[in-house]
């Protein structure tokens, strides 16, 4: 018979030990210098921008310049600050939900992501109209190609934990 209470303590045990993994990597990484590793950094103002994100489970960050004085988050790359941080298990119509919503919700291709960018009292934005139009957007992508919700949900809290939890990301 299974233990429920002690499976509970192993997850548990696991969670700790993949934040602290994720909490050493986002340490180490130098955002301004990623050739040959398993992530990418994408400028993004059209949608079809998109077309170079991986369509696989991962952890993306997405960085402007809209906002930079009110975020508190502090991880900032090429004088652009992360403005929304998440994961999925398709980055590419993740990304698209927060960053080209309208577009999303007329084909969400078998998706049905609800949680989107919360930036001025909305869920999701559409960086193609104004205001948003007027400033820079960037995403960079961490795939993670087989990973567990469990996992990439590990990676988010370890973010937060060194960097703060990004604007876009308010409730």
């Amino acid at each position: 018979m299974y233990n429920i209470k002690e499976l509970k303590k192993k997850e548990e045990g696991l969670r700790k030990e993949c934040k602290t993994h994720f909490e050493s990597f986002f340490s180490a990484m130098d955002y301004t210098n990623l050739s040959g590793t398993e992530v990418s950094y994408f400028d993004v103002s059209m949608l079809v921008d998109l077309k170079k994100l991986k369509d696989q489970p991962g952890v993306y960050l997405i960085l402007t310049d809209y906002k930079k004085a009110e975020n508190v988050c502090s991880l900032e790359v090429n004088g652009l600050k992360v403005i929304y941080r998440g994961h999925g298990v398709r980055l590419r119509k993740r990304v698209e939900s927060h960053l080209f919503n309208k577009a999303y919700n007329n084909n969400k291709g078998g998706t049905d992501y609800k949680d989107c960018i919360k930036l001025d009292g909305g869920n999701g934005i559409n960086i193609d109209e104004i205001p948003y139009k007027k400033h820079r957007w960037v995403v960079i992508e961490h795939r993670m190609a087989y990973s567990s919700k469990l996992i990439r949900e590990q990676a988010e809290k370890a973010y937060d934990s060194l960097y703060f939890l990004p604007i876009g990301c308010k409730r």
